[in-house]
Formats: structure tokens, C-alpha cells, sequence
């Protein structure tokens, strides 16, 4: 009996001490994190949560960090074997997405197409690195470097089909044009990549 009892208090101080030494890792991870990222931007940051998986390819952390001044939080995606190594633009191009697709909706829904979806991504193609230490906007990003360093994909999906009548097709083509001319009057044109989806056919069109 004793025996058995000094087995489970030992499987009790084997189990209790990985735990410890696996939330003090946590702890070791966040705040270098937080550190990493106050250091790169004027804002302070939380992380408030860590989980470990594998997707197949290895093993990973996600990391969910909350930044001073945003309301929804922003997870990353960390190595298993580099859980604080951080990407140069992590955090801030997720901003920067979310205020693009705002962006590009409000100006896409101006022209007379039925939308079903507007997604859209905006990178930064410049070997030397953007300043981002005030947190700048993706439009201040723009204004500042020019829009020959700015990525920019949009993809649409629209409700209808392409049209098979000659007339017609003239006049899909021009709200095509006309929505180009708009994305170039905000300065989107530089490296831009514009795809269109119509419904019930395999019909692109994509600049």
C-alpha cells in the first residue's frame, strides 16, 4: 500500500511540475512577445492567450494578442521551434488588411455591380522597411512611399452571369473600366491585381 501511494504522490509531483514548467513557458513566451512588439510600435500590447497544435506539418502556437487602441484581438501563428521570432510587419499587416477591405468595399459599392463577396489583401514590396513605430494607416503607408511599393489584390464575386449578348457585354466592360478608373483615382494601380467572378461560368476577367 505504501507502495502504491509513493507511486501516485510521484506521478502527482511528475504531472504537477511539467504543468508549472509549461505555464512558466507561456509566461516566458507572452511577455517576450509583448516586448518585441512595444518595441516595434508606440502601443502596448497583452497577450492573452497560447495553445500548442500540429496541422500536420509540425508543431505550432497560436498566439492571441490584444493591442492598445484595437478592439479585436489579432493571433499569430508561431513555430514550435521560434515561438517569439516574429515576422517583420506581424500584427500591424493584419491591421492594415482589415482597413483595406473596409476600404476597398466602400469603394466597390459604389459602382453598379451585384456583389456577392469583396475580399482583398495589401502587402508592402520594399527591401527597405516601412516605418511603423506611430502605427501608421495602410493610406499613410501609401502617401508616404508611393504606390509603386504597395501590393494590392482584389477579388470579387458577383451575383450574375457574364453576358452572352454583344450590347451588353460593351456594357459590363465599361462598369468593368469605370470601377479601374476609380481604384486608380486612389492611387491602387501601382501593382494591382483585380480579378472578377461571374456566376454559373468560368467567365474571369482580371487585370
Amino acid at each position: 500500500m505504501k507502495k502504491l501511494i509513493g507511486i501516485i504522490l510521484i506521478l502527482f509531483l511528475v504531472i504537477g511540475g511539467l504543468w508549472i514548467f509549461a505555464v512558466f513557458k507561456d509566461h516566458q513566451i507572452a511577455k517576450d512577445i509583448e516586448h518585441k512588439l512595444e518595441e516595434r510600435m508606440n502601443r502596448e500590447f497583452k497577450v492573452t492567450n497560447i495553445v500548442s497544435y500540429n496541422d500536420g506539418s509540425g508543431d505550432y502556437y497560436g498566439v492571441t494578442v490584444e493591442m492598445e487602441g484595437i478592439k479585436d484581438p489579432f493571433t499569430l501563428e508561431q513555430n514550435e521551434d521560434a515561438p517569439t521570432s516574429l515576422f517583420r510587419y506581424d500584427v500591424i499587416s493584419e491591421l492594415w488588411r482589415r482597413q483595406y477591405r473596409q476600404q476597398i468595399n466602400e469603394i466597390i459599392k459604389q459602382h453598379p455591380f451585384q456583389f456577392e463577396d469583396i475580399d482583398g489583401t495589401v502587402g508592402i514590396q520594399r527591401e527597405k522597411p516601412v516605418k511603423i513605430k506611430n502605427v501608421p494607416s495602410i493610406q499613410e503607408i501609401r502617401e508616404q512611399y508611393g504606390k509603386e511599393d504597395i501590393i494590392d489584390n482584389i477579388d470579387i464575386r458577383v451575383k450574375t452571369a457574364f453576358p452572352t449578348n454583344s450590347s451588353q457585354q460593351e456594357s459590363e466592360n465599361e462598369k468593368v473600366y469605370n470601377l479601374l478608373q476609380d481604384l486608380r483615382n486612389h492611387e491602387m494601380d501601382g501593382n494591382l491585381s483585380l480579378t472578377i467572378e461571374y456566376k454559373g461560368s468560368l467567365k474571369y476577367i482580371k487585370y
